[in-house]
């Protein structure tokens, strides 16, 4: 059942206009500005993600997350573990494991309780499932730490309810071009 709901999202996704994209991701990162210092002032680290075509893209953000002081970080997949490595925007990066953008250079950064995870979704429900790209790296990493989960996706991609099975991980807040909220309690 995922795995036809992924496929279904993935051809619906492929099918936006660029421009909506553009416009979604920029408003993603602006509610994000907004909401900075009331949600997330004592975070220190912000873990991010190079997106992929037509995901929200929120490298938008990193200017005001670096003025914040925030140490910004980028995943890395060896095998089948994913790393965060320290990223400015000078830095030179490499298509990875899955074809996606890495940092070649930078620190490791390690999650703990003053770090918030960005995590891309093809989509979310209200009670905060994600629905991924079906690896379980960021199930894995959320599993793994007491970081703070924000899942980011459009809004058409949030649903009521998600299938899910036991190691699915859920995030503290759900991210779309139209707000940023906790999810609901069941």
């Amino acid at each position: 059942m995922k795995s036809a709901l992924r496929a279904s999202i993935l051809a619906e996704r492929a099918n936006l206009d660029q421009k909506h994209i553009i416009h979604s991701s920029n408003a993603i990162c602006a509610i994000m500005q907004e909401q900075w210092h009331s949600l997330f002032a004592e975070f220190r680290q912000a873990f991010l993600f190079y997106p992929l075509p037509k995901e929200p893209d929120l490298r938008g953000l990193a200017t005001f997350l670096r003025i914040q002081g925030v140490v910004l970080a980028l995943p890395c997949t060896q095998s089948n573990v994913m790393l965060f490595k320290a990223w400015h925007a000078d830095d030179k990066l490499q298509h990875g494991q899955f074809n996606i953008k890495e940092p070649t250079q930078g620190s490791i950064c390690h999650a703990d309780t003053h770090t918030v995870i960005f995590t891309p979704c093809l989509a979310l429900d209200v009670a905060g499932m994600r629905l991924g790209y079906g690896r379980g790296y960021y199930d894995r990493l959320l599993a793994a730490n007491k970081a703070t989960a924000v899942g980011v996706c459009l809004h058409r991609f949030l649903y009521q309810s998600l299938p899910h099975e036991e190691h699915d991980q859920t995030v503290d807040y759900l991210l779309t071009d139209q707000g940023i909220k906790m999810p609901a309690k069941s």
